[in-house]
């Protein structure tokens, strides 16, 4: 389940909890997150990000944050990176990627 507050046009809150069911492996996920986006610009976006992932307590718990940057109305990049914690060991990541909207024929956006 997937939720999303707008406070103004620049700000907006995002939270969401999520099961995961694994038939083959008879294994489970418990997800949640709570995610503040700040939107400077029409093209820009901001993100800081507090999730956890969960097979059993503690599960891992992790922030990241991030930008968004859309190119063109149908092409988006972003960067983002964070850090979590399982099992006692500390992770850090980074990430791009990059987000393509495909237009169904006679749907205006």
């Amino acid at each position: 389940l997937l939720f999303q507050n707008d406070i103004s046009e620049k700000f907006a809150i995002n939270y969401n909890i999520g099961y995961l069911w694994f038939n083959i492996e008879q294994g489970e996920i418990f997800t949640g997150s709570v995610c503040f986006n700040y939107l400077p610009t029409t093209r820009t976006g901001f993100f800081v990000e507090y999730y956890t992932l969960s097979t059993s307590w503690p599960g891992e718990h992790g922030v990241d944050g991030g930008m968004t940057y859309l190119l063109t109305p149908h092409l988006q990049l972003d960067l983002s990176g964070g850090i979590s914690h399982l099992d006692g060991d500390t992770n850090y990541f980074v990430s791009t990627g990059f987000s393509v909207r495909f237009q169904r024929k006679g749907v205006d956006l």
